[in-house]
């Protein structure tokens, strides 16, 4: 049952609007409590596009850059409509470090920061800005809900002290609706003669090149098909030559919505983070939407949020032993594990993490 009595603000990115991850999630939680998003524009980007968005979305755009000498001068100006606004709910969710300019002017509502990255080091070297505006919403922070196991265990403590016991677990997830294997275009790839290993996200500085290059080069016999943007350009010429090999086709960026229809056809899933501190940290939805199709999955064992269904999917420990994990993953028998991948994506589903949210909300909020 709706709980009509208790009004929540999630502060987002314009993109988050658009991000099925978190738009998902903040719509399932919508069916529990009533639910709007704030969304900070600056003047030159102040567009939002929502049209798949129910709720009520209100928007605050700023007409200065943060680094101009009038900026605090039009914080001040909209302070009062700003601080009315916020205390009109009694739960305010910050999902970036860039809202810890609301922070000074949320008096009564009780603050949930989603802590998805370690914001700060993003980039390989700590960035001063990013971890004073961190440090502003933490402490301000009635509960904290970190998407992966390391960023409570490890990098809250790491970087900011923080041993509080206000932190909570709330891995991301796969929305089923679209992730949905009963749906009529799906051809399940699974016992297909011709194989194909597939890999769809984006390319970044945790992304592991050498891997991919070690593994498309061994199994030369194997189509491999890449789906995602290259959003690290020191990667480009790397890249280039993995995908000019002729066991090798490069898709580009799909759309969410179509994605499913692609990865249906593999027979392997890839995960390709590098074992790295950063890499520690991530909690990837990738894996779910994976499972979500009953499909085998490979990665690197750099993270331990995949322990509690490890006999699911295959863990190695370093490149050739990932490589073996491959092909045992290839020659795996048909279904053999099909049930249970799905019902690990069901149990790691938006309203699944919605109904999780709920119970943290109950039992240590309210």
């Amino acid at each position: 049952m709706k709980n009509t009595n208790l009004k929540i603000l999630a502060v987002s990115e314009s993109l988050d609007l658009n991000n099925y991850t978190r738009a998902s999630t903040f719509e399932a939680i919508s069916e529990l409590y009533n639910l709007d998003y704030l969304v900070i524009a600056n003047f030159s980007n102040q567009k939002i596009i929502c049209d798949n968005i129910k709720n009520k979305v209100l928007k605050i755009v700023t007409y200065l850059p943060r680094k101009s000498k009038f900026f605090n001068i039009e914080k001040r100006l909209r302070a009062r409509y700003v601080k009315r606004l916020l205390n009109e709910y009694d739960i305010i969710i910050i999902t970036s470090p860039n809202q810890e300019l609301l922070i000074d002017y949320i008096d009564k509502s009780k603050v949930v920061f989603l802590l998805s990255d370690p914001y700060h080091i993003m980039n390989d070297k700590e960035d001063e800005s990013i971890k004073s505006k961190m440090k502003n919403i933490i402490n301000k922070a009635d509960i904290i809900l970190a998407t992966s196991k390391n960023l409570i265990a490890t990098y809250l403590p790491k970087y900011f002290n923080h041993k509080s016991k206000n932190a909570y677990y709330w891995p991301n997830c796969v929305n089923l609706r679209i992730w949905n294997l009963e749906r009529e275009h799906f051809n399940n790839g699974v016992g297909n003669n011709n194989k194909i290993i597939g890999f769809a996200g984006n390319f970044m500085n945790i992304t592991d090149i050498e891997l991919l290059d070690y593994i498309t080069t061994n199994l030369p016999n194997v189509s491999f098909h890449i789906a995602g943007k290259i959003s690290f350009s020191e990667y480009t010429e790397n890249l280039t030559k993995i995908f000019s090999k002729s066991n090798v086709k490069y898709l580009n960026y799909i759309d969410h919505k179509e994605l499913p229809k692609e990865v249906a056809q593999w027979n392997v899933c890839l995960m390709l983070d590098k074992k790295c501190e950063i890499a520690s940290y991530h909690h990837h939805n990738k894996i779910y939407q994976y499972l979500s199709l009953g499909k085998p999955v490979v990665l690197l064992n750099y993270t331990e949020d995949y322990i509690d269904f490890q006999e699911y999917i295959y863990i190695a420990q370093n490149k050739v032993e990932y490589l073996e994990k491959l092909k045992i993953a290839l020659d795996e028998e048909t279904n053999s594990f099909f049930e249970g991948r799905k019902l690990i994506a069901y149990n790691n589903s938006n309203k699944s993490r919605a109904l999780l949210f709920q119970t943290i909300i109950v039992n240590h909020l309210l």
